[in-house]
């Protein structure tokens, strides 16, 4: 367990990045398009910051 804080140290600031975060969730939702089964929430990018995310909100069923 000894390499555990080097990671938490380099990939949590990633993680964080919701900019980054939001740019992903757009990828997803192209990855997506074509599948009616999956819905990948609306990104509002105007309100979007490095620390807050802000995306519709979607009812469904979780994927677990």
């Amino acid at each position: 367990m000894q390499w555990l804080p080097h990671e938490f140290k380099v990939r949590l600031p990633l993680e964080l990045d919701f900019n980054k975060e939001a740019k992903n969730a757009d990828r997803c939702r192209e990855m997506f398009k074509d599948k009616p089964n999956i819905y990948v929430p609306k990104i509002y990018h105007e309100f979007t910051r490095d620390r807050v995310l802000v995306m519709s909100f979607e009812t469904g069923i979780p994927v677990t």
